[in-house]
């Protein structure tokens, strides 16, 4: 929340001043730039978690009782289910 607030300031006073263009602008800027700063991250660690997950890293942990991992980390057999998985995970 206090992300979106810093970022809307510089938009807000520029459309108070009737800067509408410039402000337009900023805001378009900024959106591109909280996606790559938000998305991006958080899709690689979605990837890396597949991988781990395909590759039979968190069978370890499953045979430790660890009530998380055995109830959601479902690994899905398949090469192409796995990847539609993926995808739909990161979307």
């Amino acid at each position: 929340m206090l992300s979106g607030f810093v970022c809307s300031i510089k938009a807000l006073r520029l459309a108070r001043e009737g800067k509408v263009e410039e402000c337009r602008a900023i805001i378009g800027d900024s959106t591109v730039k909280r996606v790559m700063r938000l998305v991006f991250p958080a899709s690689c660690a979605t990837v890396v978690s597949w991988c781990t997950a395909q590759t039979g890293g968190y069978e370890l942990a499953r045979g430790r009782g660890s009530y998380w991992l055995t109830q959601t980390a479902e690994r899905t057999e398949g090469i192409y289910p796995s990847i539609k998985a993926l995808c739909m995970s990161c979307v």
